[in-house]
């Protein structure tokens, strides 16, 4: 039996609905699938900034234990230490299918064995050595190499991850524009075939109605219709268990039908709720709708497209959709079909995860504390969407604030919640964020200061050590929009604080760090300015005492060789050879006291002391020096004519020991507010290697440089050392203001 055209048409459309839908859940099955990878390549990149942090971390607490003993500093370096192995076992499993990846991770396991090795020998040389030796082993920063190659080694790996994350990104781009396109069509084939069906239905009607001079198939119209309507049940089940929420509107916005899965995207527990509503009062930005609607008018359809809805509770979604202009198959003009996926998760991950690096990268870029805090709460109020905030560290007292944060305004505020007061004080008590969406109901609160800058809403985040003690916290003020804060927004905040917790524990250690090189360098300086005066004072003591007996016995000695007294040959010979010491005796003795500590330094100036001691040296040594000492370079304090001389003395020696230079210029000169000390060789200059070491080290070829590096560093000045093979220079840099002059 030949089938008639309706039939015909019923079929195909019936046979194309199908196909179709078996495509539709294929895409989006795909769609899926990507969207899982780029799920597992936001873990990797998160793993990777935990082990950065955990590394981070055991350094700080081997510093800390370094700096002040506490053995509770060795508890959290071990369990750094513990959780350092937990993630290279995760991102090992998460690379498993990744060959780069692996390949850098083999790399990047055993440089971190190594530098933990290193942190382990210093924590060991503290509690054997002491602190000094341990101090030795930090300043020296034998594990820069190792911390350099892990650096190097996770970036890569993060590079290697954001690239992947980028293709993926873009492959979920285009699978849900695919997924979009085939949901469309399908959607449209059956809106043509829900008007095919109508315009049979109406034929019948009129076949029905009118006598014909033929005999009509009755049998094969009703096969027909049948097939139709068998097809639009098809349609129907797969319209509402379709994975993409699909609606369809009038062209006044008025939302006429629409599926299961849209209505639970924007938190509707039914369609139902939704017919008869705006579908424009959906969109989350107005600007957005108009944009979007004055699109459609141009082109009658577009997809791929990334936008914002609201929500039935108001929070925003992020939907990709597309949007296309059909025939009405119940009346005149057009309908308005949409077809969406929710890639809110998606989009929030994306987001979190660009924010937790840059935030990471900021505050891991100073050392500053207060710095610091205040970077962290403009960030975190930007990541969540609030009005304002505050942060603090935690001190005897409690937790302190002293500012405020309010939209673009930053304002003074002096306050401390005591433990278990306030949400600060709450976090302080529980070690745990704190949240509330109506702070004016919750007594626990109290009043102040939130009625005082309106808060409505709140979440409060503690900041927690390497031992999970709570160091300081942050709280953010008022969701925009009057919208209620979640707890993806704590669990956010939280992520954050693990971050700022890593940057303030490294910043408050670098602060103990200069403190102890601070106290260290005020040590040196008394030890310098001591050592100073014991020389002046053993100067003067050999000059005024010492010399005078010497010269008494050289006297003495004189007149009894020229006494006309009766004595044997052996006698005076005696006599002689012991006028001889004394007189070299003396002569020792005068010189040991001018090195000790010229006279002349004290009694006519910096220029006279260099030019007795320069010519002094010149006949001793048998090196040509040129000095230059302009008169102009002003009236110099003690501390400032002691240490340049000091610098040339100690370069004169370090040249007739090292150099073999036979000559030796000496310049010195004032630039404006800088007086600048060179003293030059011509000699075998020093090996580029040596030059590199550390001070101990280079004591041990030129005595005495550590000396010079410590007296230019205590009246803040810079010492450079310059040596090749045509000679050595070195020059030192005192800041001279005019008032010296």
């Amino acid at each position: 039996m030949e089938w008639s055209l309706p039939r015909k048409i019923a079929l195909g459309v019936a046979s194309a609905l199908a196909a179709l839908s078996v495509a539709s859940y294929q895409t989006t099955r795909h769609f899926r699938e990507i969207n899982h990878r780029v799920a597992h390549t936001h873990e990797v990149l998160r793993e990777i900034a935990a082990l950065r942090a955990e590394l981070k971390d055991a350094e700080s607490s081997q510093l800390g234990y370094v700096l002040t003993g506490k053995e509770s500093y060795l508890d959290a370096f071990g369990r750094a230490k513990l959780r350092i192995d937990a993630h290279l076992k995760d991102l090992l499993q998460l690379t498993e299918d990744d060959p780069d990846q692996e390949h850098r991770l083999s790399s990047l396991e055993p440089r971190i064995g190594d530098r933990l090795a290193q942190l382990q020998a210093a924590v060991e040389t503290r509690r054997q050595g002491g602190f000094e030796a341990a101090r030795r082993i930090v300043v020296s920063d034998e594990g820069k190499e190792a911390r350099d190659t892990i650096r190097r080694l996770t970036r890569e790996m993060e590079r290697g991850e954001t690239s992947a994350l980028e293709r993926r990104l873009e492959a979920a781009q285009e699978s849900g524009r695919s997924a979009t396109i085939v949901l469309s069509l399908f959607t449209s084939l059956a809106c043509v075939f829900m008007l095919l069906a109508y315009w049979l239905s109406r034929r019948a009607e009129e076949g029905r109605g009118r006598v014909v001079g033929v005999t009509e198939d009755v049998t094969e119209r009703q096969v027909a219709e049948e097939a139709l309507r068998e097809s639009e049940k098809r349609y129907r089940l797969l319209f509402e268990r379709s994975l993409a929420g699909v609606c369809l509107s009038e062209p006044d916005g008025r939302i006429v039908d629409c599926n299961k899965t849209f209505a639970q995207i924007f938190g509707y527990a039914s369609a139902a709720e939704l017919f008869g509503r705006s579908v424009w009062d959906l969109y989350f930005d107005a600007s957005e709708c108009e944009a979007m609607l004055t699109a459609l008018q141009k082109t009658g359809s577009f997809s791929g497209l990334e936008f914002r809805a609201q929500r039935k509770d108001g929070g925003p979604i992020w939907l990709l959709g597309s949007v296309a202009l059909i025939p009405n198959p119940s009346g005149a003009g057009q309908l308005t079909q949409a077809t969406v996926i929710d890639i809110s998760e998606r989009k929030q991950a994306e987001s979190v995860v660009r924010s937790l690096l840059r935030i990471s990268e900021r505050l891991n870029s100073t050392l500053d504390v207060d710095a610091l805090i205040d970077s962290l709460v403009r960030e975190a109020i930007d990541l969540v969407h609030a009005e304002g905030g505050c942060s603090g560290l935690r001190t005897s007292q409690g937790m302190a604030c002293h500012k405020i944060f309010r939209k673009s305004e930053i304002t003074p505020f002096e306050y401390c919640w005591p433990p278990g007061e306030g949400a600060p004080g709450w976090v302080l008590a529980h070690k745990t964020p704190y949240i509330s969406n109506d702070v004016a109901r919750e007594s626990q609160l109290g009043r102040e200061p939130y009625e005082q800058f309106a808060v409505r809403s709140l979440i409060t985040t503690p900041i927690l050590d390497s031992e999970g003690e709570v160091i300081g916290f942050f709280e953010i003020h008022n969701k925009k929009d009057g919208l209620a804060f979640t707890t993806s927004d704590q669990q956010t905040l939280f992520a954050v604080s693990q971050a700022a917790s890593v940057a303030i524990q490294n910043a408050k250690a670098y602060c103990k760090v200069r403190q102890a090189e601070e106290g260290l360098r005020q040590l040196s300086g008394n030890l310098l300015r001591s050592q100073d005066e014991e020389r002046r004072r053993i100067a003067r003591e050999l000059h005024d005492s010492t010399a005078q007996s010497l010269a008494a016995l050289v006297i003495n000695l004189t007149r009894l060789d020229e006494s006309p007294a009766e004595l044997g040959p052996g006698t005076r010979d005696l006599i002689a050879d012991s006028l001889a010491l004394a007189e070299q005796c003396a002569r020792e003795l005068r010189t040991l006291s001018y090195l000790l500590h010229p006279p002349l330094l004290d009694e006519l100036g910096l220029g006279a002391a260099l030019r007795q001691y320069v010519n002094g040296f010149a006949q001793r040594s048998g090196i040509r020096v040129d000095l230059n000492v302009p008169v102009g370079v002003g009236c110099l304090s003690q501390d400032v004519a002691t240490t340049l001389f000091r610098l040339v003395q100690e370069s004169l020696t370090n040249i007739h020991k090292h150099s073999g230079s036979q000559t030796a210029a000496v310049r010195l000169a004032r630039r404006g507010e800088r007086l600048t000390l060179e003293v030059k060789d011509e000699g075998r200059g020093i090996p580029s290697e040596r030059l590199r070491v550390s001070d101990e080290q280079l004591a041990a070829f030129g005595v005495g440089i550590t000396g010079m590096r410590e007296r230019v560093r205590q009246l803040g000045g810079q010492l450079e050392i310059k040596s090749d093979r045509q000679g050595t220079t070195v020059t030192a840099i005192l800041p001279f203001p005019e008032g010296q002059a």
